[in-house]
Formats: C-alpha cells, structure tokens, sequence
C-alpha cells in the first residue's frame, strides 16, 4: 500500500518539514518508515494519507522514533 506521509516537527509550524511518499503494510509502518529515512527521532504531528481513498488517515500527537539515527550518524 503507498502512503503520504506528512511530519510537523514542531507543534508551531504551519507546514509540515517532511513529506514523503512510501510503501509500507500500514499507517504506523509508513510513518516509521518515512521517520528513519529522514532521521526524525521526534514529531509533534503526524498525518498519513493512504492511497485507497476507502481507507481512513492516521493521525500521530508526540510521535517518537527511537530506531531514527540522527543525520550524521
């Protein structure tokens, strides 16, 4: 399944840093997936849009990412 992936750092921006398209089983594995590969250990907002209009978004509050590598690393 593809999933847009959309991550506000900061509860304060008004567009989101990151967008990404990936595919993945699931909601939380996109958002997971898209974390890691752009090095976000930590989001205050998380919407994912499935592709399958018959499917519901994800929403994520405080989204943490432990397996992310900080860029650098």
């Amino acid at each position: 399944m593809c999933y847009r992936v959309y991550l506000w750092r900061e509860v304060t921006s008004t567009v989101p840093e990151v967008v990404q398209q990936v595919q993945a089983v699931n909601a939380p594995a996109a958002l997971q997936a898209v974390m890691r590969a752009q090095h976000v250990l930590y989001a205050d907002y998380a919407w994912v849009v499935p592709d399958n209009e018959d499917l519901p978004c994800y929403e994520g509050h405080q989204v943490r990412c432990p397996s992310a590598r900080p860029a650098g690393q």
